[in-house]
């Protein structure tokens, strides 16, 4: 069964190491995701509509791994494990966005192994507050990137902000969909635009050719990154050194 529920900015709406049945998925506001790290909280993510938080417990029964709390009123629609059961019978969208949040938190969490494996991940350590987060544009630099990116830019004002291929999969996950044709140089999960110690950054989120951020190779035979760009303006490839796909991020603060 759904129900909805509806919470003020400043409550939570899932404790750390607590247990539960019940996910949530946000229809409105935004909430920020945050681990206990000794004395401190250690922010993980901000989620807004159309996320899904809670899912993981829901499904092996296990305490939550992290707090989730309202930055803002925020109204969700709540599922409980009978509720999931039932959806895979009977509502195949709720039960898609529900598999599609668990493939990439299995994505993110493949990428966090290979960062501590290659010794390359800088530690977690508190984000910037919401209003003091960085806006990104992303402006396509070739003929080739404005025919994938409809209206040639997109501002980016959430993070992680995730990018990759259009698709007709419903288990694919973007924020921004761009349109490639074969050879593929866009993969369907390619990158994730981060916000970590206040500072953007680009992770590679499994793609098969990698991308180039400056002069800098990630994904792909590469390392995930992050990678953090050095100053204000930056150039993003997706795919090889030579891909037609290549765009301008701008980053604006204040």
């Amino acid at each position: 069964m759904i129900k909805k529920r509806s919470f003020k900015a400043g409550e939570v709406l899932l404790q750390e190491k607590s247990l539960g049945e019940n996910a949530f998925i946000i229809d409105h506001g935004r909430v920020e995701v945050t681990e206990r790290v000794g004395d401190r909280d250690v922010h993980l993510a901000y989620l807004g509509s159309g996320d899904t938080c809670g899912e993981m417990s829901m499904v092996d029964d296990k305490p939550r791994s992290a707090t989730v709390t309202a930055l803002e009123d925020t109204k969700v629609s709540e599922m409980d494990h009978d509720g999931l059961y039932e959806a895979l019978q009977t509502d195949p969208e709720v039960a898609i966005g529900l598999l599609r949040a668990l493939f990439e938190r299995l994505r993110e969490a493949n990428t966090r192994i290979q960062q501590l494996e290659a010794a390359s991940a800088p530690s977690r350590s508190t984000e910037a507050k919401p209003e003091a987060l960085p806006t990104v544009v992303i402006e396509a630099r070739t003929a080739e990137a404005k025919t994938a990116l409809p209206g040639g830019s997109c501002t980016i004002d959430r993070f992680p902000f995730r990018i990759g291929r259009v698709s007709h999969n419903p288990l694919v996950h973007n924020d921004l969909e761009l349109s490639d044709s074969i050879p593929w140089q866009i993969s369907r999960h390619h990158v994730a635009v981060i916000v970590q110690d206040s500072r953007v950054g680009i992770v590679d989120r499994g793609s098969h050719l990698g991308s180039k951020l400056d002069s800098t190779r990630i994904g792909g035979e590469h390392a995930p990154g992050p990678v953090f760009p050095e100053g204000a303006e930056s150039t993003l490839v997706l795919g090889t050194n030579d891909s037609p796909y290549e765009f301008k991020l701008v980053i604006k603060r204040g």
